[in-house]
């Protein structure tokens, strides 16, 4: 198993390009936008980007600003870190 260190933005973001390429654009925008205001906030960032956080959290972070953008603030659930 892996140190869950890894920083999984170029997965997502190959994501939003894919979107964008099949003309989903604004689901490509809503997704760039929630890797932005991750990236912005600096809360849950993984050590290659200065932070401390686990791949799963980075990714989780990115997950609720998208259903927070999508969705508004009715969440299905919160997710909270634990960041030390």
């Amino acid at each position: 198993m892996g140190k869950g260190i890894t920083n999984p933005i170029a997965s997502i973001w190959s994501t939003q390009l894919m979107l964008d390429f099949f003309g989903e654009y604004e689901a490509a925008a809503t997704l760039m936008r929630a890797i932005e205001e991750v990236l912005t906030a600096r809360q849950a960032l993984t050590p290659d980007l200065g932070g401390t956080a686990s791949t799963h959290q980075l990714g989780d972070a990115i997950h609720v600003h998208l259903r927070t953008l999508v969705h508004g603030s009715r969440s299905l659930y919160t997710v909270r870190f634990t960041l030390e």
